[in-house]
């Protein structure tokens, strides 16, 4: 990637990070133990818009990381999970071989200025580093994404992907988060209600905080 192509990258992503935070001095989606909707919804965007991977689709990642209370669940949804997206430290191994034989470990160093390629267990609780490991996981994963409506195939989908082994106890939780965010049955007037509409949008509408 030429420094231009580099600069409006980046230059987007501060415009992003303004958006959904109003101080564009304080990222969150790099702050360990961030949690919340809008941060995962920013660190989701910032993927996306990096253009990195071929696999994108926000309502799987929204959807997984409804699973977790957006990373405010006081347990873990998936074993040894750590993050919004219950990244395991096997997880981790995995996405980090992926990046390789997809060759994506410059691109995301760039583009998203992060060094993947070093993670440990203790950088998932980095929002960003944790929703890479999940775009990577899904993107080394045969198939494509199901589409949107089908979301106990995106379950299954994900199941296969990050290899877990409750999937019971997952799928009944990615059913939950798509009837909130499918059937809008959520709290309506809430700060997380609002920020869950704003994934359907697919686009960069303010979260109302």
């Amino acid at each position: 990637m030429n420094i231009s192509g580099l600069c409006y990258i980046c230059l987007l992503s501060f415009i992003v990070m303004f958006a959904v935070y109003g101080d564009a001095s304080v990222d969150q989606t790099m702050t360990p133990d961030a949690k919340g909707c809008e941060v995962a919804k920013a660190s989701i965007d910032k993927v996306i818009y990096s253009r990195i991977f071929k696999k994108q689709d926000n309502f799987i990642f929204a959807r997984i990381s409804l699973t977790s209370d957006f990373g405010a669940a006081t347990k873990p949804i998936v074993n040894g999970g750590i993050g919004i997206w219950q990244i395991t430290d096997t997880n981790l191994q995995k996405a980090k071989q992926i990046m390789q034989q997809k060759q994506l470990t410059k691109s995301i160093a760039e583009i998203l200025c992060i060094d993947f390629e070093k993670a440990t267990s203790k950088e998932l609780a980095i929002p960003l580093y944790n929703v890479v490991a999940a775009f990577l996981l899904a993107e080394g994963h045969n198939g494509d994404i199901p589409i949107r409506a089908k979301y106990k195939e995106q379950a299954q989908f994900w199941i296969a992907a990050a290899e877990i082994t409750d999937q019971t106890s997952f799928s009944q939780k990615f059913e939950n988060a798509a009837n909130i965010l499918d059937d809008n049955k959520g709290a309506q007037g809430t700060a997380c209600f609002i920020c869950e509409q704003a994934f359907v949008s697919f686009s960069f509408p303010l979260c109302k905080l």
